[in-house]
């Protein structure tokens, strides 16, 4: 039998634990398909750009590209694999396949 003085610790400290649960950060934005950094937020979700708050940024749509987006002055060359590349460069033609999520 556990003594009655260890085991009123046991719970006490238990319950300031779950009473008082580690911060969770909710200062990161997703944006497109990236994540802003803390102190910058989300001004254009299709490009996936992020800037410090007021800061002028791009009204673009940007092109989305397999697992990527394409930025300003690229366009999507091969979707399957996400290749961006500048208007009338060579692209592979290659497909790529997706690997499966790992656990």
């Amino acid at each position: 039998m556990i003594p009655f003085k260890p085991l009123l610790l046991a719970v006490l400290a238990a319950s300031t634990v779950l009473a008082n649960p580690l911060p969770q950060t909710t200062d990161l934005e997703q944006c497109g398909p990236v994540v802003c950094a803390q102190g910058t937020t989300c001004c254009n979700p299709s490009c996936g750009i992020c800037t410090p708050p007021g800061v002028a940024c791009t009204m673009q749509a940007c092109q989305p590209c397999g697992d990527t987006v394409c930025q300003l002055g690229t366009v999507c060359c091969n979707d399957s694999c996400g290749i961006c590349a500048p208007p009338g460069e060579p692209c592979t033609t290659q497909l790529c396949q997706k690997l499966p999520p790992k656990f």
